[in-house]
């Protein structure tokens, strides 16, 4: 990886950093000032009042859909609904993520859990700087709850061995 890069990636991760102090901050506000139970402020905190659910179905070695759209700043909620009988998971490589929740099954070096996720934390959220993932195992579900940073098209995968050979890759699009 050259230079330019790393330094890329770098300021990218001070700014997330940055917008999830400011956005912490208009959440403090908001509780401070009276402006509405504390579950909006929660909401406001944590992407600006936008949230998208998806529904991301595992099955014979497919994502479906496998395309997800998202604007930068949104709360994401994405359930992974694994319909094979083994394992399955959504990675995606790139650290451009806020992870404010995740859980699921343990897989190869991969955490289950947000709160064990390696990263900078900032008011309860993790800013990533591993792979965004979570896993399920075979007829279970796994929930990951994070907000992009970055507008950027992501591929998304499974990571178990041969997946995403077969096919098992989709897109996240973030505007």
């Amino acid at each position: 990886m050259n230079a330019k890069v790393r330094a890329n990636r770098t300021w990218r991760r001070i700014l997330a950093v940055a917008l999830l102090a400011g956005l912490s901050t208009l959440g403090l506000t908001v509780i401070a000032c009276g402006g509405g139970d504390t579950e909006e402020a929660d909401t406001d905190a944590a992407g600006g009042g936008e949230e998208q659910v998806f529904h991301l179905h595992a099955e014979n070695v497919k994502f479906e859909p496998s395309v997800i759209r998202v604007k930068v700043g949104e709360t994401v909620r994405l359930t992974l609904d694994n319909h094979d009988a083994f394992l399955h998971d959504y990675t995606v490589d790139e650290a451009e993520f806020v992870v404010l929740s995740a859980g699921g099954a343990e897989h190869m070096e991969h955490e289950s859990t947000a709160d064990d996720m390696p990263g900078v934390e900032e008011e309860g959220a993790l800013v990533s700087l591993e792979p965004l993932h979570i896993a399920t195992d075979a007829k279970e579900q796994a929930h990951l709850v994070f907000s992009a940073t970055e507008p950027d098209e992501y591929e998304f995968y499974c990571s178990v061995p041969g997946h995403r050979e077969l096919g098992m890759v989709g897109t996240l699009t973030v505007q």
